[in-house]
């Protein structure tokens, strides 16, 4: 996964304090997410499971 785009999954998600799954759940659903994380429609959304592994490996 990029560094790139977890950094800009992370922004949103702490503004709205949403968990992983949500995160993972409003950037497949609306557009304008996508856009924050610079995601075309044809691009695919990494997983939770795939956030959530990179966020605890860095600690």
């Amino acid at each position: 996964m990029n560094i790139v785009l977890k950094f800009r999954m992370a922004v949103p998600q702490s503004r709205h304090g949403l968990s992983f799954e949500a995160t993972e759940c409003m950037v497949r659903d609306r557009l304008s997410w996508m856009r924050v994380c610079w995601l075309e429609i044809a691009d695919t959304v990494p997983p939770s499971r795939d956030i959530i592994a990179s966020c605890t490996a860095r600690k």
